[in-house]
């Protein structure tokens, strides 16, 4: 989806297998149209065990610390 503020996109999912484990991953993407700055982020659920990883970046592609 995008407008006015920026874009963002999410893909991906999560399947629960009949044990009742879940297993998947998603990723996100953000970007703010007023200043160009980015997230990119990744969730994966194995085993029941979920991590997450995150990244944010200017406008030139260098990485910033996401808030």
């Amino acid at each position: 989806t995008s407008g006015a503020r920026g874009s963002a996109s999410s893909q991906g999912g999560f399947t629960r297998s009949a044990d009742g484990t879940t297993s998947g991953s998603r990723t996100s993407n953000a970007t703010n149209a007023a200043t160009g700055n980015s997230y990119s982020g990744q969730t994966t659920v194995q085993n029941g065990q979920v991590s997450h990883t995150g990244t944010c970046s200017n406008a030139s592609g260098e990485a910033i610390p996401c808030r």
